[in-house]
């Protein structure tokens, strides 16, 4: 349990299910800021607040990790975010945004200036990520 403080508003939850305290987070400051939020960005964040799109706090840190690593555009950041994604997926097999970072760093391993790994062993990698991603149904954002 944590507790936040906006200004003058106090949030207390359960940070076991990170996506929905960050989708609460979002339209408490949405309304604070009177921001008008389109029906799409509407219905994400309620099905986000009812639990739809879970994910283990464990599968997330480690995603975000693979993230920065990813981010950092280094043959050797891009070999741990692949290390980092992989463990976001062993923790949470059905958390497809590990899945698409995945794809993304298969894919990078591939082309110029990385080389790191021929285009015939990364590209297949990095399809079965993107179809494991795609087939698991959340939406990636």
């Amino acid at each position: 349990m944590t507790r936040r403080s906006s200004g003058r508003k106090t949030y207390e939850r359960d940070l076991s299910d990170v996506l929905s305290v960050q989708a609460d987070i979002a339209q408490a400051i949405a309304r604070e800021i009177n921001l008008a939020l389109n029906l799409s960005q509407t219905a994400r964040l309620a099905d986000l607040q009812k639990g739809h799109g879970r994910v283990q706090s464990a599968a997330y840190d480690a995603y975000l990790k693979a993230r920065y690593n990813l981010h950092q555009m280094t043959p050797a950041a891009i070999k741990k975010s692949i290390e980092d994604f992989e463990r976001a997926i062993h923790i949470d097999q059905k958390y497809a945004p590990a899945y698409a970072g995945l794809a993304s760093a298969y894919a990078l391993l591939a082309i110029a200036p990385f080389d790191l790994l021929p285009p015939h062993e990364a590209m297949p990698k990095a399809e079965k990520a993107a179809r494991k991603s795609l087939g698991i149904g959340q939406l990636i954002r």
